[in-house]
C-alpha cells in the first residue's frame, strides 16, 4: 500500500501525510481488531478468532488487488543504480531505516506478549488484554495523525532515530514501572479473571 502511496501522490508533504493517515488507519485496525478478539473469546473458542482474523484477511487482500487505484499503477521502468567500490549506492540510504524497524518490530512484538504475560501473571482477564492492545494502538493512531499535521523543518533521516530514541525511553520507563502500582484511573480496577486465594486463618 505505501509503494502505491508513492506512484499515486505526487507532492512530498502530501505524500508525508498520506503516509501518516495509512499508519493511522492501521492504528484503527489494531484498536478494533483486539476489541473484537476480546468479544469473541466471551463467546466462542479462540479457534473461532483465528479463522476470524483469517477471513478479513483474505477479503482485505482481495478488495485492494481490485482496487481500481492498483489497477492503473504501472511500475517504472528500473534505472541502473550508480556503483561505487562495486556496490550499489542506494543500498547505504536503506541501512538506517531497515535497522530502526527491524529494532522498532522487535520492541513492540515483545510490549504485546510482556502485556500478556503481565495480565496473566497479575490474573486478570483476556478482556483486560484486549482493552490495554487497543489503548496502545490508540496512541501509535494519535502520534500517526501528529506527525501528518506538523509541517517539519527537518529530514526524515534526523527524525527517524530521534523518534526511534523516543519510543526506546518510552518502553524502559515502562519496563521499569512498580509492579504494584496503585491503580491510576478514578473508576474502579478491572476484576481478577480467577477468584484469589482467600487468606488463611490464624
Amino acid at each position: 500500500m505505501r509503494a502505491v502511496w508513492g506512484e499515486v501522490v505526487e507532492d512530498k508533504l502530501l505524500l508525508q501525510r498520506a503516509y501518516s493517515l495509512d499508519g493511522v488507519a492501521e492504528e484503527i485496525l489494531f484498536v478494533s481488531g483486539p476489541l473484537l478478539v476480546g468479544v469473541v473469546v466471551r463467546c466462542a473458542p479462540p479457534a473461532a478468532g483465528v479463522a476470524l482474523s483469517a477471513l478479513l484477511v483474505w477479503a482485505g487482500t482481495l478488495a485492494f488487488a481490485l482496487s481500481p487505484v492498483v489497477a492503473g499503477v504501472r511500475p517504472a521502468a528500473a534505472k541502473p543504480a550508480a556503483r561505487s567500490g562495486g556496490r550499489p549506492r542506494g543500498g547505504r540510504a536503506l541501512v538506517q531505516p531497515v535497522v530502526v524497524a527491524t529494532g522498532v518490530g522487535l520492541s513492540l512484538g515483545a510490549v504485546d506478549l510482556l502485556v500478556m504475560a503481565f495480565a496473566q501473571q497479575h490474573r486478570h482477564g483476556d478482556d483486560v488484554v484486549a482493552w490495554v492492545l487497543a489503548a496502545l494502538s490508540l496512541g501509535s493512531a494519535l502520534g500517526g495523525l501528529l506527525n501528518g499535521a506538523v509541517d517539519w523543518r527537518t529530514s526524515a533521516r534526523v527524525r527517524l532515530p530521534l523518534q526511534a530514541c523516543g519510543l526506546g525511553l518510552a518502553l524502559l520507563a515502562a519496563g521499569l514501572a512498580p509492579a504494584s502500582a496503585p491503580w491510576p484511573w478514578p473508576w474502579p480496577a478491572p476484576a481478577s479473571s480467577s477468584p484469589r486465594p482467600s487468606p488463611r486463618p490464624t
